[in-house]
């Protein structure tokens, strides 16, 4: 009986091991498009409820930044806190370029690795099903002659699975690292185009205008991200927790801070009678002053710039309201003023 080779005898010994099922063929993304209106408005009026939740730890810092870079360390406070995926491009640390070309030259390629991504796939499947057979015929009674053509075969296949299943993974690999190019590009350029939208100084910073121009991103420009979402008007602007900050920063313009006292006395004054635009803060700050007096002194002692003094105390009073205890509840509720 004629035997094969030594080395295609070390594979059939190892060919129960050597080649596993193929995976699933993954469903691709298809060719990104621009967003259509509906999708682009909800994530826009999402954003705008992240931004006005954050804005007393976001909102100062942004003013601030003196590179795109920099807005890492900005957004980083809501890794952990926020679970929208497509927000974690904002302090996401990338060394890659920016640039919309290079954006556009990475999705490009990797649009273009879908078809011989398909073809390798189905060639590694058939390949595999072919050994599978021979490997059945392999452990099946035969004569001499049928034994030894069967042994050449499943040889040949042998060498076909292995084959398309090295170009299978170099596919896959080569898949994998685009994916991450795409990604690292993408956050680089989501946030070269935040930093031109706050230099611009074409809007108003505050959390609207930042999810007008943001919403679109990394799919557009925040220009044309602006021009979209601004079609249509945003429901969910304005929450309760950005009016508290508005309501917050008319008060520290208001006050003549001489000492700590007179500081909180004219908050405590100054609450009830806040104008009606802020009638969301006024019942919310009324009910919980004893968390505003809290902050107002924690932050008074910090001695900050008047700037900083309603992105601080917001942040503060907010966070006292994350921590508060059952007794905290009772004396918040023994504190609370009368409007």
């Amino acid at each position: 009986m004629s035997q094969l080779p030594f080395e295609s005898q070390e594979a059939f010994a190892d060919a129960e091991y050597a080649f596993s099922p193929p995976e699933p063929e993954r469903r691709r993304l298809g060719r990104r498009s621009l967003i259509d209106d509906p999708s682009l408005h909800n994530r826009r009026d999402r954003l705008v409820q992240i931004f006005e939740g954050f804005w007393g730890e976001i909102g100062l810092a942004l003013q601030r930044v003196r590179r795109p870079d920099d807005l890492v360390t900005v957004f980083k406070i809501l890794e952990g806190n926020v679970w929208d995926d497509f927000i974690s491009a904002f302090w996401t640390p990338s060394d890659h370029s920016g640039s919309a070309r290079a954006l556009a030259k990475i999705r490009f390629e990797y649009r273009q690795m879908g078809k011989p991504m398909r073809v390798a796939s189905e060639a590694n499947r058939t390949a595999y099903d072919r050994l599978q057979h021979a490997r059945a015929a392999l452990s099946q009674e035969a004569n001499r002659r049928e034994r030894k053509l069967i042994r050449k075969e499943f040889a040949k296949r042998w060498k076909e699975a292995r084959l398309a299943e090295e170009e299978s993974k170099k596919l896959n690999d080569r898949d994998n690292s685009l994916r991450a190019q795409l990604k690292l590009a993408e956050a680089s350029f989501t946030r070269g185009e935040i930093f031109r939208f706050i230099k611009s100084k074409r809007y108003e910073l505050n959390p609207l205008n930042l999810a007008n121009a943001v919403a679109g991103l990394p799919f557009m420009a925040w220009r044309q991200s602006v021009l979209r979402c601004t079609k249509e008007e945003s429901l969910a602007a304005n929450g309760t927790q950005y009016v508290v900050f508005k309501a917050i920063r008319y008060l520290v313009l208001t006050v003549k801070k001489k000492n700590i006292q007179e500081f909180v006395n004219h908050f405590h004054a100054g609450v009830p009678q806040l104008p009606s635009r802020y009638r969301l803060a006024r019942g919310d700050l009324a009910e919980k002053w004893l968390f505003l007096e809290r902050a107002l002194r924690e932050v008074y002692r910090m001695k900050l710039h008047p700037r900083a003094l309603p992105f601080e105390i917001t942040k503060t009073y907010f966070r006292q309201m994350r921590v508060q205890t059952h007794a905290d509840i009772l004396l918040a509720q023994r504190a609370k003023l009368q409007g």
